[in-house]
């Protein structure tokens, strides 16, 4: 008679080894992998619509230049959808055990047929338009992984991306500003307030080394990052309210200015995990940045320490 145990031991076994990469082509595997890939592009399109386009009056496809918009914190992010999409992709087609060359075309591929679609929705849409600058910066994005992974198969330099609600000023034309510029619900500030965002470059100091090196960690990771603070306009602080009246935010009292910082973080891919699902599960979160001490300078108040910095 076989114990329940034994049972359960040999199910969690099952499980796991689902999440093991094939070593050759799986055709089980790789109809997982698509049908997730199209549900997730479909979820995606539909949530970026009414999110962002529902309410847009439809124009022609046109383009328009956003260059330094928001200091840059546009393209940052761009750059980094472009990133961890064609990894987390990638991924999901070695899993598949599909080759490391077509892995890494299919993930980049993949990740640029995201970030087209939201272009599309700009370009069609006459409160934005088709950016240029944008499709460079998935570019690069997604050009960071694919050469990274060919020259080295790993990822010596990570980009990732952290988010944390800012208390703004208790000013009530700001108020009136942040919610419609960044909405009410928790998420829509995290994702749309550019004050609240910042986004890494996290990277092991002696990762090159190739060696079991004795007083740094092989998880731990350097990191430097790149926030704003006071941005209620794209260029300026400087806006129309509904009755048409012309607010301008006093530069001396509301500075619009970038900031920098310096922190740790962790790679949970070089974390001591056997598990299969555990290190499936670490990979997908590798791509937000752990909450650490960090020092920041900015123009204002030239440098500052930040306990901990999300």
């Amino acid at each position: 008679m076989v114990s329940i145990s034994k049972i359960q031991a040999q199910n969690s076994s099952h499980f796991s080894r689902f999440f093991i990469p094939s070593d050759s082509f799986n055709k089980n595997k790789t109809i997982v992998a698509s049908s997730f890939a199209v549900v997730a592009y479909s979820a995606f399109s539909s949530g970026l619509y009414y999110a962002w386009y529902k309410n847009s009056t439809l124009s022609k496809l046109h383009s328009f230049d956003d260059r330094g918009e928001w200091f840059e914190m546009d393209k940052c992010g761009h750059v980094y959808d472009g990133y961890f999409q064609s990894a987390l992709c990638y991924q999901g087609a070695r899993w598949c055990g599909i080759s490391e060359n077509k892995s890494i075309v299919l993930g980049v591929g993949t990740a640029m047929l995201f970030q087209s679609t939201i272009e599309l929705f700009d370009g069609f849409s006459d409160k934005w338009g088709f950016s240029w600058s944008d499709m460079a910066a998935n570019c690069i994005g997604a050009g960071t992984f694919a050469i990274q992974q060919k020259l080295w198969k790993k990822q010596f330099v990570q980009i990732k991306f952290s988010t944390y609600p800012v208390k703004h000023p208790a000013n009530q034309i700001i108020q009136e500003r942040t919610e419609k510029l960044f909405g009410n619900s928790l998420g829509e500030k995290l994702l749309k307030d550019y004050n609240a965002q910042t986004y890494w470059l996290s990277f092991n100091p002696f990762a090159q080394q190739n060696k079991n090196y004795k007083y740094w960690p092989r998880y731990l990771q350097l990191s430097l990052g790149y926030g704003v603070n006071h941005l209620y306009g794209g260029y300026e602080n400087k806006w129309k309210d509904e009755n048409g009246t012309e607010v301008i935010l006093d530069p001396l009292i509301y500075p619009r200015y970038r900031r920098y910082f310096l922190s740790l973080d962790i790679d949970f891919k070089k974390l001591p995990v056997r598990n299969p699902f555990l290190k499936t599960i670490f990979h997908v979160i590798n791509i937000v940045k752990l909450p650490f001490p960090a020092l920041e300078y900015n123009r204002v108040n030239g440098f500052e320490f930040h306990p901990l910095k999300f």
